[in-house]
């Protein structure tokens, strides 16, 4: 039996329309605008200035990068190629743009500072420090919006594998660079990191660490409960949490 089936519309477009398979980076780009990210990060940090790409262009470009699933600069590219349409809120810049503006967070005498065997953690420069206080901006929004009275800190270290033939070795005996995080579970955010080298063991400035982080804290919240591993076992931290 012959069965009729029903007419096929085709649409013939002059230009092809935007179209990007990493929609779902869209949402997080704009929630990054709303939360006015971008003029946080381009006060603090002051590097590019307004020609050009903007410092918050390179800050959200790779974090929205390694949201969808890319780990180096270069990923940057299929990035650029892939969701730069006109709802994006920020421009994407090419993987040499990238590196270059990497460049001013690195001070190449403290660096020369670090050796194995040694812990040193170089001081930052104002560049990188800026950080610091757009940690502090996204935690005290997330607590305007969520108001709590008693917080938890995480505190804990993160070895991050390289390549680099300058990076140290870690206790694992593997060359790494080390981010050392104090996480809030209550509002799922970091509220504070230090960059390392891979040699430099946990609990080392732990404890400034933890008094620069409590500098930052919401006036709101009255009480916090400190959660760390071994590392954390240190009698001058351990006498000050207990005050």
């Amino acid at each position: 039996m012959t069965q009729k089936l029903n007419d096929i519309d085709i649409e013939i477009m002059e230009k092809m329309p935007e179209v990007t398979p990493y929609a779902g980076a869209l949402p997080f780009m704009k929630m990054c605008e709303g939360m006015g990210l971008p003029n946080i990060i381009n006060k603090n940090l002051n590097i590019r200035g307004r020609k050009g790409y903007k410092d918050s262009d390179h800050i959200l470009s790779i974090a929205t990068m390694q949201i969808c699933g890319g780990s180096t600069v270069d990923d940057l590219e299929m990035l650029k190629q892939n969701l730069e349409v006109s709802g994006s809120p920020f421009k994407i810049p090419s993987p040499t743009a990238a590196r270059n503006f990497m460049n001013y967070f690195h001070d190449e005498e403290e660096a020369k500072k670090q050796k194995q065997g040694q812990s040193y953690i170089p001081q930052m420069n104002e560049h990188l420090a800026g950080f610091n206080v757009i940690h502090a901006s996204i935690f005290h929004q997330a607590y305007k919006f969520t108001p709590l009275p008693c917080i938890t800190l995480d505190q804990d270290a993160t070895f991050i594998p390289t390549s680099n033939k300058n990076a140290l070795f870690n206790y694992q005996g593997k060359k790494a660079y080390e981010a050392f995080n104090t996480y809030c579970p209550e509002y799922d955010i970091i509220v504070g990191t230090q960059m390392r080298a891979g040699n430099i063991s946990p609990g080392y400035g732990q404890f400034e660490e933890l008094k620069r982080i409590l500098d930052t804290v919401p006036d709101g919240i009255k009480e916090i409960t400190l959660r760390s591993d071994t590392a954390g076992y240190q009698e001058d931290m351990l006498r000050y949490c207990a005050e």
